[in-house]
């Protein structure tokens, strides 16, 4: 898995300043007057993603109910946005919104390995159920023997462990990205792609049945997708769920959504496809994704390694540091492991950089995981054989952030303060590490870049043969390393 994130900036308390002193001038100059509307716009509490609506469509006129008040912003319904919204806005100011804390942060779900028999297509020809899949998704028609067949499909999202206890969701969108398409684009005949929502899901049972094709949603219609992607591996990314929608996501259980067109068919006597990866067998990356924002006491922030300054080292016969490969040479992978021959042995080491200077001076770092992805691999599993595979932690190895020779051996500020505990074993899945210790956690630099060290306790096995996995790097923005860091205010 993976995660963005979208809050931290050190201007972060100046802007909350401002906004908050718009807010309370705007109730100084309130009047008694009652309000038609609640200023809990997105169904959070009434907190920043409800200014943020307010303030992007500040002063717009022409609201009604067909242009949803504008988007929730003209509160008071009175046609246009402006300060008798913010009056109400300033009256009900951090009200709502359950538990949740004022801290925004985003996190995406993948559709992942637990919810592979509960995501799929299903196709039907509008009265009888025809047939089902999980191997990939597929929005449009099918014309098979005379008759055409509409698609729809069940995606499940599983936020066990995922989000904070106290999270309250004020945003989601769902993503998905195209693999492959046959004859007209179904955007440009099938009128409205909805999205239903059912929690925890359709039917009578979580697994993919001919029966979710038509059972009742607990919601529908709560968001759309309104273009396909530009291409193969290409992203489409929903519009935002309304509020019904985000009211009924699970914030630690599963959640299901059905994508179709209505209507679903052109009549025409040919098949009219965009095929999008499932999560059965796939990457990753390309799995469909639920991108949620919230608000917890808490905030979610993750960083991507520097491509210039990341790469494998390796040292040669266990002395000396002979070589390394570096992100500017043919060959830009990660490894871990080793690889021998008869007469040589080299053990691998890598070097990960993060810039963290924007994490504020003034929060308190709880929790950090390293995120990579794999690639391809030779040989036996070093996770075997290799002892720990460890990860050490500085500001910079050898008193610089680029990669060098040295920094195969250079010593840590801190070492061991978390772990790799086993290959995730499919090219292109996500390896986490365990829960960064507290000399790890201490030892994130807020003023300036964060070096990771990532090997295996014992260099080699001694089979004279090759046996190492490969990861990403920083080169490849779709697969790098991710350094996810959760951090508190006092």
């Amino acid at each position: 898995m993976s995660m963005f994130i979208g809050c931290g900036e050190k201007g972060k308390e100046g802007l909350k300043q401002s906004i908050l002193y718009v807010l309370v001038l705007a109730g100084l100059c309130m009047v008694s007057t009652l309000w038609a509307q609640e200023a809990d716009i997105d169904g959070g509490g009434v907190r920043l993603s409800d200014f943020s609506i307010v303030s992007e469509n500040w002063l717009v006129t022409g609201c009604s109910d067909l242009n949803q008040w504008c988007n929730g912003a003209d509160i008071m319904h009175t046609t246009s946005v402006g300060i008798d919204d913010l009056e109400i806005m300033a009256i009900q100011w951090l009200s709502g919104g359950g538990t949740g804390g004022e801290y925004e942060s985003q996190k995406t779900i993948y559709c992942g390995e637990s919810t592979d028999d509960t995501t799929g297509r299903i196709w039907d020809n509008g009265s009888t159920g025809t047939g089902l899949s999980t191997t990939s998704l597929r929005l449009g028609d099918l014309y098979s023997g005379g008759t055409n067949y509409q698609y729809r499909n069940v995606i499940a999202f599983d936020t066990t462990g995922e989000l904070p206890d106290d999270a309250v969701i004020v945003g989601a969108q769902l993503e998905l990205v195209q693999s492959t398409s046959v004859g007209a684009d179904p955007f440009t005949w099938g009128n409205d792609c909805l999205i239903d929502i059912a929690s925890p899901y359709f039917g009578t049972t979580a697994s993919l049945a001919m029966e979710d094709w038509s059972a009742a949603a607990d919601a529908g219609d709560v968001g759309r997708f309104l273009a396909a992607p530009a291409g193969d591996n290409q992203a489409t990314l929903s519009t935002p769920l309304d509020s019904t929608g985000l009211s009924l996501i699970e914030t630690n259980g599963t959640t299901q959504f059905r994508v179709y067109f209505s209507p679903g068919t052109n009549g025409d006597t040919t098949s009219d496809i965009v095929d999008f990866y499932s999560a059965k067998d796939e990457e990753d990356p390309l799995e469909p994704k639920l991108i949620l924002t919230f608000q917890a006491d808490r905030v979610y922030e993750e960083y991507t390694s520097i491509a210039d300054e990341d790469g494998r080292i390796y040292d040669y016969n266990g002395s000396e540091v002979g070589e390394n490969v570096t992100n500017t040479t043919g060959n830009m992978a990660l490894r871990l492991g080793d690889f021998e021959t008869a007469t040589d042995t080299y053990s691998y080491r890598n070097i990960l950089s993060f810039d963290t200077s924007t994490l504020p001076d003034d929060c308190i770092v709880i929790g950090a995981r390293l995120k990579i992805i794999r690639g391809g691999s030779a040989g036996g599993d070093p996770f075997d054989d290799m002892g720990t595979c460890q990860i050490d932690i500085d500001s910079a190895f050898s008193g610089d952030t680029a990669l060098e020779l040295t920094d195969y051996e250079d010593a840590a500020i801190a070492s061991n303060v978390a772990q790799f505990t086993s290959d995730p074993g499919v090219d292109k899945a996500l390896m986490t590490s365990t829960e960064f210790n507290a000399g790890g956690l201490s030892n994130i630099n807020m003023l300036g870049k964060t070096q990771l060290r990532v090997y295996f306790s014992v260099n080699n096995n001694g089979n004279a043969a090759a046996d190492f996995i490969g990861f990403y790097s920083g080169n490849d923005p779709l697969y790098a390393p991710q350094l996810e860091v959760e951090y508190v205010f006092p």
